[in-house]
């Protein structure tokens, strides 16, 4: 939101300068300078003070505005917008700072962070305004603790603040509130929160968290010899992937695009990216321990926001193998159906990917109305010509085949292009040659994967 930083009141003839402060009263205007004009240029300047397109409403005052050694009676009475305080972002030496979400990733021990305002703040408003909280330490426990921390004005716009020591591997946040003034008294525009992580430990088994994501990453040995710090990203895209998604195979009922990618990597002190991290593999085989989240909100054993069906139990994480561009699916992998979360363990820094397979379960599946009778009269009994004979609890993929009790095809349908969001796919009472079938029995069987069911329905019209 724009808002009013300063008054200006120019003079017509005398273009005299003045103003005042958006919270305080008429009385307190201020000359600031008086610019002397013969020929009534649009632009003009004197000394450091410049006039250019002055812009706003036309005054007039039947006295004069304030006693002084200056009058003015009438004139435009202009404005200088200017933006809302707000946090543009934070920052710190040799770290790296992810979009999605946001996060701060490598502050050294005993560097400060630097946020960075958007307009000029009023300094005494920052200390009791501002929060710097320990979230989780280096094994990933919660900690939620308020931590004291110095303030440091570098100039009207950068604020330095650290403890002593930031603890390695710990993850804060920093909150600041709307108490936090501009130096017009104007707050912060909403209360702002940003988080950040300390470097780690080579001597510690460490564990990293994403703030905004149930990720974890855990290591049991460190790829480096020094300290140093893990980023993890859940946004990735490049040509790279796109070519290994379109190697996966169709047979493995795989979904081509993953619900969830992770780019994990790591980086040295100075910030450069470690691409060699020959694991020992004495402590471990798999040394990267991966722990992530995924959303059924209606407990429905589904995941959400799929097209075809997937089940959450059929999840499966799979790492990027780079040499080749294809998908290797890990050999170690946990499903927690009771607190919606996929655990697996690797032995690389790359890209992972959480791949739902499609449901292909028919044990389920039925079909209604039977027997269908359109013309009853009881369409919540007997069904209707509208709605036809619907197939419930059907898989993502797969087939619906429908036969005379003779045995010949009639009708063959496509589950994945004809299935709704409430798992069922309709017949319209129509053969493949778009004639409505005959009053009878029919044998229907559904396919899916490796999964056949079969069962009978009779059309009374």
């Amino acid at each position: 939101m724009k808002k009013i930083k300063r008054l200006f009141l120019v003079s017509m003839t005398t273009m005299m300068i003045l103003f005042f402060i958006s919270n305080q009263s008429y009385a307190s205007i201020e000359l600031l300078k008086n610019i002397q004009t013969a020929s009534g240029e649009v632009s003009i300047s004197s000394g450091g003070c410049e006039i250019s397109n002055t812009f706003g409403e036309p005054i007039a005052s039947t006295k004069e505005l304030f006693t002084s050694s200056h009058s003015v009676l009438s004139g435009y009475l202009s404005i200088i917008l200017t933006s809302g305080l707000s946090i543009d972002h934070i920052t710190s030496t040799n770290t790296i700072t992810t979009s999605i979400p946001p996060q701060l990733w490598g502050v050294r021990q005993t560097q400060p962070v630097l946020a960075v305002l958007t307009d000029e703040a009023a300094t005494e408003s920052i200390s009791s305004n501002t929060v710097i909280t320990e979230l989780y330490d280096y094994t990933g426990a919660q900690i939620n603790s308020t931590i004291a921390v110095n303030y440091n004005m570098i100039d009207s716009t950068n604020l330095e603040f650290k403890p002593a020591e930031w603890k390695k591997g710990s993850l804060y946040s920093a909150y600041f509130s709307t108490g936090i003034t501009d130096i017009n008294n104007e707050p912060l525009e909403k209360p702002q929160t940003f988080y950040f992580s300390v470097i780690l430990d080579t001597s510690n088994t460490s564990t990293v968290v994403l703030i905004n994501d149930k990720t974890r990453i855990t290591l049991k040995e460190s790829p480096s010899s020094n300290d140093y710090f893990v980023v993890i990203s859940t946004i990735v895209k490049s040509d790279d992937i796109d070519e290994a998604n379109s190697k996966l195979l169709v047979s493995n009922s795989l979904i081509k695009e993953p619900v969830k990618y992770l780019k994990i990597t790591p980086y040295n002190m100075d910030g450069n990216e470690i691409t060699s991290y020959p694991f020992t593999g004495q402590s471990d085989k798999y040394p990267v321990t991966i722990k992530t989240d995924y959303e059924d909100n209606d407990n429905n054993g589904l995941l959400d926001g799929l097209f075809p069906l997937a089940k959450a139990s059929n999840l499966s994480l799979w790492k990027l193998d780079k040499t080749k561009n294809r998908w290797v699916k890990l050999p170690y992998y946990d499903i927690d159906t009771s607190n919606k979360e996929l655990s697996a363990r690797g032995n690389e820094f790359t890209i992972y990917a959480m791949f739902p397979k499609v449901a292909t379960d028919v044990s389920d599946v039925i079909a209604y109305p039977v027997p269908f009778r359109p013309n009853a009269g009881n369409p919540n009994r007997y069904g209707s010509w509208a709605d036809g004979i619907r197939f419930a609890n059907c898989p993502g993929i797969g087939t619906i085949k429908l036969y005379t009790i003779a045995g010949d095809l009639v009708r063959k349908i496509d589950i994945e292009s004809n299935i709704d969001a409430n798992s069922e796919v309709k017949w319209n009472l129509k053969n493949d040659s778009g004639n409505i079938v005959a009053s009878g029995v029919y044998i229907w069987e559904v396919v899916s994967g490796d999964n056949r069911k079969t069962g009978k329905l009779m059309v009374i019209k």
